[in-house]
């Protein structure tokens, strides 16, 4: 019938069209399941993005677990470093009331001692099989390896194997450094040179060695040498604000500055050559220098004026107020010469290291500065102005083992503004221009 047939029709139109919804809804729904999938994976990858950066060796977790983990390891290495395996962290037992790297500005007048972490017992863990605490010799108690001693202390192998496996901050390898000086040239040098020392002497990977400086220092103008010379750097107040735990494999603990070859016994010292050629390297200066021109030297003062370096400070001492004088007459008397003064603070140490490299003679105040004589080419020359008080021996010897030909001259000074000797300055100039000019052998 007509009516039946028409009814018929409006059913199977409402099919068809029940279908067509079903199948876009099932569209729709595959779609949202497949931007749903997508988001969760970009969020994932972002999380494994970022415990891949602050974790440069994850994977060596496996590795890890799948052998024995050393029992109560802690020994001391040549009296000042100290080394321990599979050791973890408890950062949260690190106190101090700063992280640093803060801006300069912004703590003026700060005490030192905020500056330096205090490290309470269960700091640093070790998984031993016995209740016992490994023996370990006494330290001088100015280093840091004796306050990180206090802070030991004994775990079951089993809690060390679960940390292992839940933490997250997991390092193959990492050196220790708390810097004292970090804002003077030859006490980074010197913790430069001991940190070197450590790779060396453990033979260590860069490329799977991270450095931690566990001091709390803001910026310094020489921070930048730690990231420039080594691969993996970090503050140690940054990231165990991360993380409650840190798994390290290998932990070494470096010597210090004061205690450094450099400033104890610089004298035919060991890793010394390789040390300089790998800071000229790392700053594309390891090219062979050459050697004085004596018809025309480059003759170079380096200069001292008053700045802050640090939030204790109340200036740079030894400032010397007439040297444009000293320049004019250098250029009167040595007129075929390459004269100039050099001004180094505000420039930054690639460039610095980089005008030294292309000294011929280096005339300058007793100072830090002094420093730069171990980068020097060879048979050049060093003309250092000492005054009462300041008279030790450490550049002297410095310049020896960088075949620099060392000269010191002596005046009169009792304030911090001194009017360099001109006259005395340019004799003792001549004597330094005929020793090297010679190429006569010196000691």
């Amino acid at each position: 019938m007509p009516g039946e047939n028409k009814k018929l029709e409006r059913c199977s139109a409402w099919q068809v069209l029940c279908s067509k919804l079903i199948v876009i809804y099932s569209y729709l729904e595959v779609k949202v399941a497949i931007f749903i999938i997508v988001v969760w994976l970009i969020l994932t990858k972002r999380s494994w993005k970022t415990a891949y950066q602050y974790d440069p060796h994850f994977e060596i977790r496996d590795k890890i677990l799948s052998r024995n983990l050393t029992d109560c390891s802690f020994k001391v290495v040549s009296k000042n470093y100290g080394m321990c395996k599979d050791v973890f962290l408890s950062t949260h037992l690190c106190k101090g009331s700063r992280t640093g790297g803060e801006k300069l500005d912004t703590v003026m007048g700060q005490s030192e001692e905020m500056e330096y972490f205090q490290f309470d017992k269960g700091f640093m863990n070790l998984g031993c099989s016995k209740k016992n605490k490994p023996a370990i010799p006494n330290i001088d108690k100015e280093h840091v390896l004796s306050r990180l001693k206090e802070s030991i202390a004994v775990v079951p192998m089993e809690m060390t194997r679960e940390v292992l496996s839940e933490t997250s901050a997991i390092f193959e390898t990492v050196v220790m450094v708390e810097r004292r000086e970090y804002v003077n040239l030859f006490y980074t040098m010197c913790e430069l040179f001991n940190t070197f020392i450590a790779f060396e002497m453990f033979h260590l990977n860069e490329n799977t060695t991270s450095v931690f400086l566990i001091d709390a220092h803001p910026e310094g103008a020489l921070d930048a040498l730690w990231y420039d010379i080594f691969k993996h750097v970090y503050r140690f107040g940054h990231q165990k604000n991360k993380t409650n735990t840190i798994f390290i494999e290998t932990l070494i603990v470096s010597n210090m500055g004061w205690f450094s070859p450099i400033r104890i016994q610089p004298v035919n010292i060991l890793y010394l050559d390789k040390f300089q050629q790998n800071i000229l390297s790392s700053y594309g200066l390891d090219e062979c220098a050459s050697v004085p021109n004596c018809e025309k030297l480059r003759i170079r003062f380096l200069a001292r004026h008053d700045r802050i370096y640090h939030p204790r400070s109340k200036g740079i001492g030894r400032r010397t107020s007439n040297e444009q004088e000293l320049i004019e007459v250098l250029e009167d008397v040595f007129p075929y010469d390459d004269i100039k003064a050099l001004n180094f603070d505000s420039i930054p140490f690639s460039k610095q290291l980089y005008e030294i490299r292309h000294t011929d003679i280096l005339i300058s105040m007793h100072g830090a500065a002094l420093t730069h004589v171990l980068f020097m080419p060879p048979y050049s020359a060093l003309l250092e102005i000492r005054i009462p008080g300041f008279s030790h021996d450490a550049f002297e010897a410095l310049a020896a083992e960088a075949r620099v030909y060392h000269k010191a001259t002596y005046i009169n000074a009792s304030s911090d503004d001194i009017e360099l000797p001109v006259i005395q300055i340019v004799q003792v100039l001549k004597t330094i221009i005929d020793k090297i000019c010679s190429r006569v052998t010196w000691k």
